[in-house]
């Protein structure tokens, strides 16, 4: 039974190793409170349009919430700047350092610098927007964490060979001895 406790720990401490790389630090983005004229003159760009396309940064072992994601716009109006129908702008990938997720076919106000913007720009959600025939919503599926789903399958297959082998143990008829 003693040996049985022992493997158990000696799992549970290899458990932990398996999830030890998937932690992330923590941060969090804080703004400082800018009216839309300040975000206007801030900008380089300044436009309304509808995000097409959402291009998300590779799926890998060691990923940042500052990773950049780059969103398509399909242009409606420029306020501020110059812009084509279509316009690339990046962000940071996760609020924590103060990426914008823009929601694939909604139309916003956006304003750029240098072709980026983030959480703190100022930008405006406009609702549903509307995009050219020649340009085709592209809903990527989102970036699935494999470490994570090869990781809880290790763990739930060494939790069932653990649970087969005590149970075995437990289970054990006696034998007689030869003598």
């Amino acid at each position: 039974m003693r040996i049985a406790w022992r493997l158990l720990t000696l799992l549970a401490l290899a458990a932990g190793l398996v999830y030890l790389p998937a932690q992330q630090p923590a941060c969090a983005c804080s703004c400082a409170i800018s009216t839309p004229q300040q975000s206007f003159e801030y900008a380089d760009l300044v436009f309304t349009g509808t995000v097409a396309k959402v291009d998300s940064p590779p799926a890998s072992f060691i990923r940042s919430s500052d990773d950049p994601v780059t969103f398509t716009f399909s242009v409606d109006k420029v306020e501020k700047g110059e812009a084509p129908g279509v316009v690339k702008i990046t962000s940071a990938m996760d609020s924590a350092s103060c990426g914008m997720n823009f929601a694939l076919g909604t139309r916003y106000r956006v304003y750029a610098a240098k072709g980026e913007t983030g959480l703190c720009s100022g930008n405006v959600a406009l609702g549903l927007g509307s995009v050219p025939p020649g340009l085709v919503l592209d809903d990527e599926s989102p970036v699935r964490n494999v470490f994570f789903w090869l990781g809880t399958t290790f763990l739930a297959a060494v939790a069932a060979g653990a649970g087969y082998f005590l149970y075995r143990r437990m289970h054990r008829t006696p034998t007689a001895d030869a003598s």
